[in-house]
C-alpha cells in the first residue's frame, strides 16, 4: 500500500510512531527518530545510527525531514544575521539570529506576509499569503542552530531565547503555533523552556484568552505603539475591535509561570505617538 511521502518535521513522537506502524515497523522507532530530529538535529535518516540500514532505506523512500532553505543572509556589524528563508513551495519568510554575551535570541515568523495592516510595519505591504505549518515554524529554529554550528560563528553555547516576532500575527495561526510551542518545549526533544519563548501579538483578545489555556503558555508581548484609541485606531486597525482598555484588562488576567512576563512594545513615530503626554499616559496604563 502506498501511503505517500510523509513529512516528519512538525510531527510529534506519537505521530511519527503512527507512521512507522503503518509501514509495519515497531512504534518505538518513532521516539528514536523524534529525538534525532529535535534534540540532535539530524535531518537525514542515514545519520540516525540507532536505526537499521534497512529501515533507513525504507524511510528515505517513504518520508522526509525538510528543513527550509537559506535563500540569502544579511550580516550586521554586531553579529546579528537576518535569514531570508525559502519554503518548499517557493514562498519566502524572514528569521533573525541575535547574538548576546550570555544567550542568543532567534526571531522567527509564523505567516507568509500578514493581514493585520499595521501602518508602521513593512510586512503589511506584502499582504497575506498563507499560514506556516508547525514544521515550518520549528524548522526556522532548527535551521539557524544548524547553520551556526556548521559555521561555528557565534555558535549558540548558552541558553537560546525564541521570539515569535517575525512576519505574521502568531495568534491568527493559532493551532500551528501551539503545536510548534509543544515541539520546541518538549524535554524529549528541543527542550527549550517556555520562559525563554515570547509570542508577540497586535492584541487579538479572544486568542489571548485561548492562549492562556494552551498546553504551553509562552511569555506575552503586546504591540501597543499608542496611548489613545484615536491614534492606535490609525496605526493598528485591530484596535477598533479590541481597544486599549480591553486589551490591558485582558493582559492583567493572563496567567504567567515562574520567570515569565508580559512586555509592551512601543514603536516611536515622530510627531504621532512620542509626546510628553503620551509618556504620561503610558505610565498610567
Amino acid at each position: 500500500m502506498d501511503f505517500g511521502q510523509a513529512e516528519f518535521l512538525g510531527l510529534t513522537s506519537a505521530e511519527i510512531s503512527d507512521h512507522l506502524v503503518l509501514l509495519g515497523e515497531n512504534s518505538y522507532h518513532g521516539g528514536q527518530i523524534y529525538r534525532a530530529v529535535y534534540r540532535r538535529r539530524q535531518f537525514r535518516f542515514e545519520e540516525m545510527t540507532e536505526l537499521s540500514k534497512a529501515l533507513q532505506r525504507k524511510l528515505s523512500q517513504t518520508a522526509s525531514i525538510s528543513l527550509p532553505r537559506v535563500h540569502s543572509t544579511q550580516l550586521s556589524c554586531d553579529g546579528t544575521q537576518k535569514y531570508l528563508v525559502e519554503l518548499k513551495d517557493g514562498q519566502k519568510i524572514e528569521a533573525v539570529f541575535i547574538p548576546e554575551d550570555h544567550r542568543h535570541t532567534l526571531c522567527i515568523s509564523t505567516q507568509v506576509g500578514c493581514p493585520m495592516d499595521c501602518q508602521f510595519c513593512l510586512t503589511a505591504l506584502m499582504g497575506f499569503a498563507r499560514n506556516l505549518t508547525a514544521g515550518e515554524i520549528v524548522g526556522q529554529v532548527l535551521l539557524i542552530l544548524k547553520d551556526r554550528k556548521e559555521k561555528d560563528v557565534h555558535a549558540p553555547s548558552g541558553p537560546t531565547n525564541i521570539v515569535l516576532m517575525g512576519m505574521g500575527e502568531p495568534l491568527l495561526n493559532f493551532d500551528n503555533v501551539v503545536k510548534a510551542l509543544i515541539l520546541l518545549t518538549d524535554a524529549a526533544g528541543a527542550g527549550i523552556s517556555p520562559h525563554r519563548i515570547t509570542l508577540s501579538t497586535v492584541g487579538l483578545v479572544p486568542k489571548i484568552l485561548q492562549l492562556a489555556r494552551a498546553p504551553v503558555v509562552p511569555n506575552l508581548a503586546i504591540s501597543l505603539s499608542a496611548t489613545t484609541d484615536k491614534v492606535r485606531d490609525q496605526l493598528m486597525p485591530i484596535n477598533k475591535r479590541y481597544p486599549i482598555n480591553t486589551l490591558v484588562e485582558t493582559c492583567a488576567h493572563f496567567p504567567l509561570g515562574p520567570r515569565q512576563r508580559i512586555t509592551f512594545e512601543y514603536v516611536l513615530i515622530d510627531g504621532v505617538n512620542d509626546s510628553e503626554a503620551d509618556a504620561r499616559r503610558l505610565v498610567k496604563l
